[in-house]
């Protein structure tokens, strides 16, 4: 006989196993078909536990029912019965398995817990007979766990970002007893804020990670927000933190935007079966970040010089204010390309002798403005 432990939510667990009883030289009678009376020693040898207590059992009076208790109710009953078959002498008997609690399959006894059932017929001369079968009472369903995916913008920083999510968990065939972040810090993604990267640290119940940087300064925190219900489904909620900007790039060093990040976390069963999933959040980068800087104006003269002064240059500077946003300013430049057509402020080409000039970049910091026969005439 075999049983496959139901959902929590969905039991009892109801089985039947027909056999076939045979007759010798007198028939049977159905009436006095019964359990072993040793069947409770040998079950009670087994050392099962339910929920972490042990397990009593009861023979019934005739032998026909055994119940299997814990303090909080009955975990299994098994029953026994038959009808003869006056043709043959037979009996068809019937073992019925009806589950109501859950049975602990440690890690020690597999997902197959067997229990030997000793089943005793006698005839009508009052010879009895016995025969061995095997009860096995399979591991059922692992919880199941999910969560809506999370997304923030870094535009509603330096106060911060939030996003609180659905976690939902389903129970499985055995009661849930713990829930919390992965413990290995390697499954968390390997980012950086401001070019620093990020340690983790998960607290004591498991329910808080928190990212820092090297100097123990907060940059996101994502905690679930509740234990689940131990023997029912449960709706939690997860709420992920933003505190400081995250450095939108992926693991080559490419600008990524948004960036998905993914947290590992988990949930056990009372048999010690853990079930993993992922809390996904996406992180937009402010629309304030990057991409163009602030329009100063230089101003030269043409003013002609004296023949005795050719290479005297016209000078102007300026000077730049560069506000960070979310995002620290880790680099600046000019953006232009080499052979570039120079322009006014209306678009229109800008020339030397009706000959267009061009822009020509040294590097990144510094540019000139050229002839067509090359001659540098405006450096920057």
């Amino acid at each position: 006989l075999v049983g496959s432990e139901m959902c929590i939510r969905d039991r009892p667990l109801s089985v039947d196993q027909a056999f076939v009883i045979k007759a010798g030289s007198d028939d049977l009678d159905p009436s006095l078909i019964r359990f072993s009376s040793e069947l409770t020693n040998l079950f009670d040898a087994l050392g099962y536990k339910s929920t972490g207590d042990a397990i009593s059992y009861v023979l019934s009076n005739g032998g026909k029912t055994i119940t299997a208790t814990v303090a909080g109710g009955d975990v299994f009953e098994l029953v026994l019965s038959a009808t003869l078959d006056a043709a043959t002498g037979n009996l068809n008997a019937t073992v019925s398995l009806t589950q109501e609690l859950p049975i602990d399959h440690q890690s020690s006894d597999g997902d197959d817990l067997s229990f030997p059932i000793v089943i005793e017929a006698e005839d009508n001369d009052g010879t009895v007979s016995s025969s061995l079968a095997t009860l096995i009472l399979e591991d059922g369903n692992n919880p199941i766990i999910t969560a809506v995916n999370g997304a923030v913008t870094e535009d509603n920083l330096p106060s911060a970002a939030v996003f609180v999510g659905d976690l939902t968990v389903e129970i499985g065939s055995d009661t849930v007893v713990d829930i919390g972040f992965d413990s290995a810090m390697s499954s968390f993604p390997n980012i950086t804020s401001g070019g620093a990267p990020l340690t983790y640290t998960v607290s004591a119940d498991g329910l808080l990670l928190t990212a820092s940087t090297i100097a123990a300064d907060p940059v996101f925190t994502v905690q679930i927000n509740a234990e689940p219900t131990t023997d029912a489904d449960s709706t939690l909620q997860y709420t992920f933190t933003l505190l400081q900007g995250l450095d939108q790039l992926d693991a080559n060093g490419n600008s990524v935007d948004p960036l998905d990040l993914s947290f590992k976390y988990g949930v056990t069963d009372f048999d010690g079966d853990e079930v993993f999933s992922f809390i996904n959040v996406s992180v937009s980068d402010a629309s304030g970040g990057g991409g163009g800087g602030p329009t100063v104006d230089i101003q030269l003269t043409e003013t002609p010089k004296k023949l005795a002064n050719l290479s005297a240059s016209s000078e102007g500077s300026v000077n730049l204010s560069l506000t960070a946003s979310e995002d620290p300013i880790v680099d600046a430049r000019f953006d232009v390309s080499n052979g570039d057509v120079v322009v006014d402020k209306f678009g229109i080409a800008i020339t030397q002798n009706d000959s267009p000039l061009t822009w020509a970049s040294a590097d990144d910091n510094v540019i000139q403005i050229r002839a067509i026969n090359g001659l540098s005439l405006i450096h920057i």
